[in-house]
């Protein structure tokens, strides 16, 4: 069983201009969603800085990368949320709806993004 994660405060959802009445809870998502973007509580907030400032130029061709999102003040973090902006598209499935990626699949992603944040 996974702990519910809380709904984001009303003043959250506004700092990064999402409308709080079409927030989807989280499913197989760990946060809370409202178009693009998506809204996760703040654990470690060293992290959450390192990660927006590492990631956040990060692009890596044939690799869809959920960016870290800015409030409208700039902030990455507000009240103790942080935000994602999904990448643009479609999940590649294969040839079965809802298959699982194969091994090499894995490996091959787990390669590119290796090289992608090497240098960091």
């Amino acid at each position: 069983m996974t702990a519910t994660i809380e709904r984001p405060p009303q003043r959250v959802c506004a700092a990064f201009g999402v409308t709080a009445d079409e927030l989807r809870p989280p499913g197989i998502h760990r946060g809370w969603h409202s178009g693009r973007i998506e809204l996760r509580p703040v654990t470690d907030t060293a992290e959450t800085l390192w990660a927006a400032h590492a990631l956040g130029s990060v692009s890596v061709p044939d690799l869809r990368i959920a960016q870290p999102a800015r409030a409208t003040d700039g902030r990455q973090v507000v009240g103790g949320w942080k935000a994602y902006r999904t990448a643009d598209g479609e999940a590649d499935t294969a040839d079965d709806v809802g298959a699982a990626p194969g091994f090499d699949d894995i490996v091959l992603v787990s390669v590119k993004l290796h090289q992608a944040v090497a240098h960091l």
